[in-house]
C-alpha cells in the first residue's frame, strides 16, 4: 500500500514540473526582468518555496549576479554586502557546473 501511495506522489510531483515547465514555456521574452519575475514566482509556488533567485551570468566580473526582480529588504542587503554574487573565476563549490560539463556519477556532481 505504502508503494502504491509513493508511485502516485511521485506521478503527482511529476505532473506538477510538468505544468510548471509548459507554463515557464508560455511566459513573455520580450521583457527580461518581467520574465525572471514571473520564472522565480512559479518555481517558488510549485516547489513550496520562501525564495527563489534567478542568477545572471555577468561577463565582465566573470560572476553569476542575482537578478534584482524583488525589491526585498533581504535583496537589498544581499546587493549592499555583495553577497549577490557566486564568483566563478576560482571554481568555487557553490557553482560547480556553470559554463562547463563538470565530473559527474550517478547523475550527481562531484566535488
Amino acid at each position: 500500500m505504502n508503494n502504491m501511495l509513493s508511485k502516485e506522489a511521485v506521478g503527482l510531483r511529476e505532473d506538477r514540473l510538468l505544468t510548471m515547465l509548459e507554463r515557464l514555456l508560455e511566459l513573455p521574452t520580450n521583457d527580461v526582468n518581467s520574465t525572471l519575475y514571473q520564472t522565480t514566482q512559479l518555481v517558488a509556488e510549485v516547489l513550496a518555496a520562501d525564495k527563489v533567485e534567478a542568477f545572471l551570468h555577468d561577463t565582465a566580473t566573470d560572476a553569476l549576479v542575482a537578478s534584482d526582480v524583488h525589491d526585498m529588504p533581504m535583496e537589498l542587503r544581499q546587493d549592499a554586502t555583495g553577497i549577490d554574487q557566486l564568483l566563478l573565476v576560482n571554481g568555487g563549490r557553490s557553482v560547480p557546473d556553470c559554463g562547463g560539463a563538470g565530473r559527474r556519477q550517478g547523475g550527481y556532481l562531484l566535488p
